[in-house]
């Protein structure tokens, strides 16, 4: 049974972001909505050089290069199935977007009463979500750990 290897994956996930919405409360403002604050992060130079500096070192870039050629890098709110972002190595800040948007989607999905069918049906052991956690996870646990020590 593969549910707890992804409720493992998915408690990281919000752990991580949990630390680093505290984290760009107080760089960036604690006026500001997350998702504002989170725009901020992945346009955020230091950032954007330490997301470089994860993936030169990165083993797997041939995963997300794949995804990228067959157009399988968009991640989709999944309230309401508009582009979230990409995990296009090649654009961070889409990429850090995306990170955000797997992290709403484990959070959210298929929460609202008006949500898409397809949503509230969605599958959150299906084979690509659990393969995107399983990927993205590592990049997230170093980008958090690189940005909050930094």
């Amino acid at each position: 049974d593969k549910i707890p290897y992804i409720v493992n994956l998915q408690m990281i996930n919000l752990h991580l972001w949990g630390i680093l919405e505290r984290y760009t409360a107080f760089r960036y403002s604690l006026k500001m909505k997350p998702n504002e604050r989170i725009k901020e992060l992945s346009n955020d130079k230091m950032v954007i050089d330490i997301f470089n500096k994860i993936i030169d070192d990165l083993i797997n870039k041939d995963y997300f290069i794949k995804l990228r050629d067959k157009k399988e890098d968009k991640i989709f709110e999944a309230n309401s199935f508009k582009q979230g972002g990409r995990l296009n190595i090649e654009n961070p800040s889409k990429f850090i977007q995306a990170l955000y948007q797997i992290r709403c989607n484990i959070t959210h999905r298929g929460k609202a009463p008006d949500s898409h069918d397809l949503a509230r049906k969605f599958d959150l052991k299906g084979e690509r979500d659990v393969e995107l956690l399983r990927e993205t996870t590592p990049i997230l646990i170093d980008l958090t750990k690189k940005i909050v020590n930094n």
